[in-house]
């Protein structure tokens, strides 16, 4: 488990530089880094062999802007979604939820986001009123639930 400390002296969590300029130039919605979470990875094949479930300590950040959604988190798990791309419609295939008094969960199948990969990806992140953050991902297109509903 990662300590709250070592979070605190470490990048761990934070905005990676090579995106933190693009996205303080754009209209921020939410903002959150050095956020604790899981990643859950259920029945996935890949290029790296076949796993039935998987549970992951995180550290990451969650930015919204008006015009994609960012996450980044440790282990370089990487999502950069524009919302006015009309040639990208990945945003699309994520589903949102709310469960707990703070963990906000967004899932996606990985086919829809990884070539060569199957299975559903959950990201859960422990922040702030996750129910306000929600909703504003709702209005941004994102569908409510999880992938296997």
């Amino acid at each position: 488990m990662i300590s709250s400390i070592s979070r605190l002296f470490t990048r761990r969590g934070k905005i990676p530089h090579k995106y933190r300029r693009e996205l303080q130039e754009e209209d921020i919605v939410f903002s959150a880094e050095r956020i604790p979470g899981k990643l859950l990875i259920e029945t996935i094949n890949g290029p790296h062999g076949h796993s039935n479930l998987s549970t992951e300590e995180i550290t990451g950040c969650l930015i919204i802007t008006s015009s994609r959604l960012f996450w980044s988190t440790t282990r370089r798990h990487l999502v950069n979604l524009p919302f006015n791309d009309p040639e990208d419609f990945r945003y699309r295939s994520l589903h949102v939820r709310t469960s707990m008094p703070n963990l906000l969960a967004i899932s996606y199948n990985a086919i829809d986001m990884l070539e060569g990969w199957e299975g559903v990806w959950e990201f859960r992140f422990t922040i702030p009123d996750p129910q306000k953050t929600c909703e504003t991902l709702l209005r941004l297109g994102l569908k409510q639930g999880t992938v296997n509903e």
